[in-house]
């Protein structure tokens, strides 16, 4: 990112797939507007169902909108876009693309936190844009995955005043904690790193 001088930087996950009319679709939303920082698709899984449609906060918790429902549900409106696929205006980012506290997982919560923190505005096309393969390199990470997942939703909440909220957050890890999708570790760097 730093060596590119592009308007425009889009950040692709390595297990996903372009719809052949994706850029068409991101760069003419930030073409027409100027205060629009970031755009991305509709993004859906193999299965045909949706995998995300940007960032809602409302809970206190991270969810990616939709994830699960049918093509065509009712979509809440996105509070923020995900890194997955994305495009972005690098007037907006600057020099600070992301946190590099994060290396993995809930970045691009804290970019859009200051996005939005900034005065720009983000937006989820209405359109099916990108095929979502899901996590294939988790595995790489190992037991770090979770870990990371879990401390970096504490940093977003401890960064950004109102983004997350702690009371929600250790109530859904408790609602983790009985699957083994947490990690304690994770709770306590998130607090108190």
């Amino acid at each position: 990112l730093r060596h590119s001088s592009s308007p425009y930087v889009a950040l692709v996950n390595n297990d996903v797939v372009l719809e052949p009319d994706w850029l068409a679709h991101v760069r003419d939303a930030l073409d027409r507007d100027p205060q629009l920082a970031a755009a991305q698709t509709i993004i859906r899984r193999l299965d045909g169902r949706i995998d995300g449609a940007g960032i809602d906060v409302s809970d206190g918790t991270f969810r990616q909108i939709g994830h699960g429902q049918d093509i065509g549900a009712p979509l809440a409106v996105a509070w923020g876009v995900s890194a997955t696929a994305t495009l972005y205006r690098r007037e907006a980012i600057g020099d600070r693309f992301f946190d590099e506290r994060f290396f993995a997982y809930y970045e691009d919560v804290e970019l859009c936190a200051r996005l939005r923190a900034s005065g720009w505005r983000i937006a989820v096309l209405p359109v099916v844009g990108a095929i979502h393969h899901g996590s294939k390199t988790a595995p790489l990470l190992g037991r770090d995955a979770v870990r990371l997942r879990t401390r970096n939703r504490y940093l977003v909440a401890r960064m950004h005043r109102g983004v997350g909220r702690f009371g929600a957050l250790l109530w859904e890890d408790a609602r983790l904690f009985v699957r083994g999708r947490t990690s304690i570790r994770g709770i306590v760097q998130g607090l108190l790193e």
